[in-house]
């Protein structure tokens, strides 16, 4: 309400003004304590001063950004936001709280964020890099710790894995056709412990390959298998 334009509203509508004064009596008051504090209490990374057994921020943090998705990533962005508001503030009063407050995100709270980033924007195309690899036989070697490796992947979050990553991995498989597909998807079982899950990815490797042979074997034209 205070930051973001107001939808179907004009720019002479923004009531600009008037929000950055509350939006500065509302960092004042959520920072009092702080300024009441004079640089005179040494906050460290964990800010056991604050917490008492009922305020762990990175607790809450993490849970935010595992359970609500984008709502989790809109929160940290606020406490991010107090913590730049702090930094800002001119004068010496917070400056003994500035190495607390770099320690405190670059140490507790991007790990946190850089592994909800990697669940939705990079373990999907890890998990596709590692299975060209076994597709291709250029690590034959390390076979099992490749399927090892999908397999921890995969378990972030079986039900996203077999139900989006699977299917796009499977359209985007050239060399085969759409009754090859649908044949690789039945037989990929949906399972969830580590053995029966590596039958699984041996088999849609090898059919695959198998699949891919055979068509690029036949003549234009013939009814592939």
């Amino acid at each position: 309400m205070l930051l973001l334009p107001w939808p179907n509203l004009s720019e002479s509508e923004q009531q600009w003004q008037t929000r950055s004064s509350s939006h500065a009596s509302l960092v004042a008051a959520l920072t009092r304590e702080y300024r009441t504090l004079r640089g005179t209490v040494n906050i460290s990374p964990r800010q056991p001063g604050l917490d008492n057994g009922r305020f762990n921020v990175l607790e809450q943090l993490a849970a935010s950004i595992l359970q609500e998705g984008s709502a989790g990533c809109r929160v940290v962005q606020k406490f991010l936001k107090i913590l730049q508001v702090v930094v800002q503030e001119p004068g010496q009063a917070f400056k003994p709280f500035l190495p607390s407050i770099l320690s405190l995100c670059m140490e507790q709270v991007y790990p946190v964020v850089a592994e909800k980033l990697f669940r939705t924007s990079m373990l999907f195309h890890f998990i596709n890099v590692l299975l060209q690899v076994l597709l291709h036989k250029s690590h034959d070697l390390l076979q099992e710790e490749i399927t090892l490796a999908i397999y921890n992947m995969a378990s972030v979050d079986f039900d996203a894995f077999y139900s989006v990553f699977m299917p796009e991995f499977l359209n985007g498989c050239q060399g085969v056709d759409t009754s090859q597909r649908d044949v690789l998807a039945r037989n990929f079982k949906l399972e969830q412990d580590l053995p029966s899950f590596t039958q699984s990815v041996q088999r849609l490797v090898n059919d695959l390959r198998y699949y891919r042979l055979c068509n690029s074997s036949l003549p234009t034209g013939t009814i592939k298998l």
